[in-house]
């Protein structure tokens, strides 16, 4: 895939109109799973969590999502051997590839032009590097809040969980 990006380089610098590939190195950094933790934390974290531990975990995410680091969700969540996040961790990344896919075959958004863009560019920056325009930027917004929407019946679920644990401590206290 790192062909296929250096030739969309080579393509983009010639200037040529229509670049030869959609799905490049540049492609899967930018629009595969770029800003998935830090829409769900932020929403999780200020709107939908009723919960202190899910507040408190998805607050503490916020910030290493920023830069697209995932670890501090999956082991903090946690996402390892939780049945409850295995379908949306799969799941979102899926959706976010062929939206983005779509997006940029049908013409809304340019094919990425080559650039290596640092995984942990944040988003909107990182999709305007690596497309060119402002239109990457867009899509990524738009990719973070489907994945989101995927992400929150899951977490709600969690979430009451933790909130009964919760419930049940205070009573025994």
């Amino acid at each position: 895939m790192g062909a296929l990006a250096i030739e969309n380089y080579e393509a983009y610098k010639a200037g040529a109109t229509q670049l030869p590939h959609i799905i490049s190195t540049t492609f899967m950094g930018v629009f595969v799973n770029q800003g998935m933790q830090l829409g769900v934390s932020i929403a999780m974290a200020f709107f939908i969590a009723k919960s202190i531990r899910m507040k408190k975990t998805m607050k503490t995410i916020i910030a290493p999502a920023i830069f697209n680091v995932s670890e501090p969700m999956t082991f903090g969540l946690p996402i390892v051997l939780n049945p409850l996040a295995f379908i949306p961790w799969i799941l979102s990344p899926l959706v976010s590839t062929t939206i983005s896919y779509f997006a940029i075959a049908v013409g809304l958004v340019p094919r990425p032009i080559g650039a290596t863009v640092v995984w942990t560019t944040p988003i909107i920056l990182s999709g305007w590097i690596g497309t060119g325009s402002i239109a990457g930027a867009i899509l990524q917004i738009v990719t973070v809040i489907v994945m989101t929407l995927i992400w929150i019946p899951f977490l709600m679920a969690m979430d009451r969980e933790y909130f009964k644990e919760e419930q049940a401590e205070k009573e025994l206290a």
